[in-house]
């Protein structure tokens, strides 16, 4: 945090020497009335950029001898710093002093420096022309002119690397193929192991005790999980291992004496679209895009003719159904008159059977007589 003391002692300093103290836009304006030298201060300064300050108020009041660079060509006081009259090398010192770095990179003089001494590293970059060949080997500032500066292109050290060799892409074998040659590994082991007989559910079987895992990671390390659970479940659905006890150190297995596929199928999931390659050529993506598009507008085209044919399927349901109905409802009517037939019958009926118990009353007396 800046101080206003601070620049307070550096005015004080300043009068007692009989300097001219004045403000001047955002900084403060020392000049020497004798030389007309000035230089311009920040409005605040801590630490050693106090004491900077300090010196360079001192150094402005010592009157150097008037020469035609430092003499004044205009009237009133000109702002010039005092590093018009430092040498370089006694500049570089301060600025090191300071705790500013100063270095080249790149054929530029850059300076490095804490807050508290910036301006003294800005006078270290105006003059950089002066401070750059104290800076270079002998060899280059043998000449008073200013040897030429390396390029970053002309310093770098281009180091070339090989290609990294591509690791070998994984073994993709199914989960049988996996689960037999894990079974292989148990198996020899079991047998190295002294092939000792075990009975589980009945079934004859080895004991063979260690981990599942560890042969996982032997047989394919890069497996993921979900991949050794399925592998463990097919080993148990197919009865060639089953673990007898989890809990033992080791754990127990129990081995079929011979592989057995169990004669089941797995089925390997179809699959799924690859994406389209962010490196591919434009003509490469939209070729790829177009292709896409066709399959989704066989896929609709088929989908509607579907939909057509179940559509006729179900209006020719609907009229077989309304055929039915309409028979149906002829029957019923038909039933209807079958009933009236068929009472208009019973009466008719029952009347002949009284004409025949009549005529059968009358026939005999119409013999006998």
């Amino acid at each position: 945090m800046s101080r206003a003391t601070d620049m307070l002692k550096v005015r004080l300093e300043a009068e007692r020497l009989g300097l001219i103290w004045e403000q001047v836009g955002a900084r403060y304006r020392v000049t020497n009335p004798d030389t007309h030298k000035s230089y311009k201060f920040p409005h605040s300064a801590v630490g050693s950029s106090l004491a900077n300050a300090l010196t360079t108020v001192r150094q402005l009041a010592r009157n150097p001898p008037s020469t035609p660079d430092n003499l004044s060509t205009s009237e009133g006081a000109t702002d010039v710093s005092c590093d018009e009259w430092l040498s370089p090398l006694r500049l570089l010192q301060q600025a090191r002093a300071a705790g500013i770095t100063v270095y080249i990179a790149g054929g530029i003089l850059q300076a490095s420096s804490p807050p508290e001494a910036e301006y003294l590293a800005q006078q270290v970059r105006d003059r950089a022309d002066e401070i750059m060949p104290l800076l270079l080997p002998a060899s280059l500032t043998a000449t008073n002119e200013r040897a030429p500066m390396p390029t970053i292109a002309e310093t770098a050290t281009i180091i070339r690397t090989s290609p990294t060799p591509t690791p070998p892409e994984p073994r993709k074998l199914s989960v049988p193929e996996l689960a037999k040659e894990i079974w292989d590994l148990m198996r020899d082991e079991a047998c190295a192991q002294g092939d000792r007989s075990l009975t589980f559910e009945g079934m004859p079987g080895v004991l063979w005790e260690g981990a599942l895992h560890r042969s996982l990671s032997i047989v394919a390390p890069e497996l993921s999980q979900h991949t050794r659970e399925e592998i463990s479940k097919y080993l148990g659905d197919t009865r060639n291992a089953r673990c007898e006890s989890q809990y033992a150190k080791p754990a127990r297995w129990w081995l079929a004496n011979t592989w057995n596929d169990g004669d089941l199928t797995v089925i390997a999931p179809e699959p799924a679209q690859e994406p389209i390659d962010a490196g591919a050529s434009a003509l490469e993506v939209l070729t790829g895009i177009a292709a896409r598009l066709d399959n989704a507008e066989r896929r609709a085209a088929d989908a509607e003719k579907k939909r057509d044919e179940t559509a006729k399927q179900l209006a020719e349901t609907t009229a077989k159904l309304e055929s039915v109905r309409k028979q149906l409802a002829e029957a019923t009517a038909g039933g209807q008159e079958l009933k009236k037939v068929t009472a208009e019958r019973d009466a008719a009926l029952a009347r002949l059977r009284e004409f025949d118990q009549l005529f059968g009353r009358i026939r005999p007396l119409s013999l006998d007589g």
